[in-house]
């Protein structure tokens, strides 16, 4: 074992374990069984838990990638430091920025489906 609570492969144990009641809640479901609230809210805890670590992942990838070029000393350079940290903000603030057009095309697709239904009279106006 690595670090404390981390196997071979660097998952956490909590994350396997986290994995494995995903899992177990999905296959009850499938099954015919029913997901009580608090299951039903571990699974999208699970669910958003996962989707961070994917976008964690994908920065320090790109990041690394991009910016960490000298491999002939343990020390990390100032330029790659500087590289990363600019990579790092860069990414961040995109990430924002989509988000909130996201946001933004959303309201006004609503908006859009909600007049549509109050003109064909299925919503009263």
């Amino acid at each position: 074992m690595g670090k404390s609570g981390e196997g071979r492969c660097g998952k956490k144990r909590d994350d396997i374990n986290n994995n494995n009641q995903l899992k177990d809640m999905i296959s009850r479901k499938m099954s015919g069984g029913t997901l009580g609230p608090d299951s039903l809210a571990d699974v999208e805890q699970v669910k958003s838990f996962r989707d961070f670590l994917m976008s964690y992942n994908k920065l320090s990838e790109i990041c690394f990638n991009d910016c960490v070029w000298d491999f002939t000393t343990r020390s990390v350079k100032s330029q790659e430091d500087k590289c990363a940290l600019n990579c790092m903000e860069k990414y961040l603030k995109m990430n924002q920025r989509i988000s909130q057009r996201f946001q933004e095309f959303q309201i006004l697709a609503n908006e859009n489906a909600l007049a549509a239904a109050q003109k064909s009279g299925a919503i009263p106006r």
